[in-house]
């Protein structure tokens, strides 16, 4: 790994909170949420491999193991040894990862709308299956145009893509490279990453998942994960679905700052 791209906010001399956005965001993610946050918090946000302006070095940086060691190496470069840990999505696998494997690390833990892997190799198999169709797609054509396309799943249903906010949220998405998101789903996707209900019980730290009430397969994933967990909770949000931060930003931070400050 070369160089993470990230941005801090707030005063270093509190409490680190880090930021890991989803598949396709990038520092970006979390524009709207940070400000909110920084008043009690030193908030990092980072682009995670093939997103944003992070450089890489190999194709094994994208995969999840080798992301979560180089993301500890530049912890310690920052001369961070604990923080807390803010997730969605893609980087809410990661954070599941993040818990068990560096469980020395983080304190507290929110992980919105994530999965920390499918179960059976059958799953995984149709989940590559997918993720290399999409990825044909991503280097066959322009952004904007597969943005289109991804946000059209049934999952994003519940996204107001007339909103001022999504419009923005897409001009995002425009700054990452096809290319890189290409790689980024084909080596760190859901159905290659490494499969962790069985070892849920070793993470230590408190845990928060976040979903939303429009957002049923990750409400049954999410209280499944929970039951797995030593010390987890789920909150659901309401008018939301996948996304949650960005359908009900206030209900969002309030749970979020109620659960660091518990």
């Amino acid at each position: 790994m070369k160089r993470f791209h990230y941005a801090t906010y707030g005063d270093k001399e509190k409490p680190p909170l880090l930021f890991l956005h989803g598949f396709m965001g990038n520092t970006d993610e979390w524009e709207a949420i940070v400000p909110l946050m920084s008043d009690n918090f030193y908030c990092i946000v980072v682009d995670l491999p093939g997103h944003g302006l992070t450089v890489v070095q190999n194709e094994d940086d994208y995969r999840m193991e080798k992301c979560a060691a180089n993301l500890m190496a530049w912890l310690d470069a920052l001369n961070i040894s604990t923080c807390h840990l803010v997730s969605y999505s893609m980087g809410g696998r990661l954070a599941f990862y993040l818990a068990i494997f560096y469980p020395e690390r983080f304190e507290k833990i929110i992980i919105e709308s994530a999965s920390p892997g499918l179960q059976t190799e059958r799953e995984r198999r149709g989940r590559v299956k997918h993720d290399r169709k999409m990825a044909r797609q991503l280097e066959a054509l322009p952004l904007n145009q597969f943005l289109q396309t991804w946000y059209s799943q049934p999952i994003f249903s519940s996204v107001d893509k007339a909103s001022k906010p999504y419009q923005e949220m897409i001009q995002a998405r425009i700054k990452n490279d096809a290319g890189m998101l290409s790689l980024s789903l084909q080596l760190m996707g859901a159905g290659v990453q490494p499969p962790l209900w069985e070892m849920l019980d070793q993470i230590s730290a408190d845990v928060l998942c976040i979903v939303g009430e429009k957002d049923a397969k990750y409400i049954q994933i999410a209280h499944a994960a929970a039951a797995r967990c030593r010390r987890a909770q789920v909150k659901i949000i309401a008018d939301a679905g996948h996304n949650v931060h960005f359908e009900n930003r206030t209900e969002y931070v309030k749970q979020v700052a109620l659960f660091l400050k518990g």
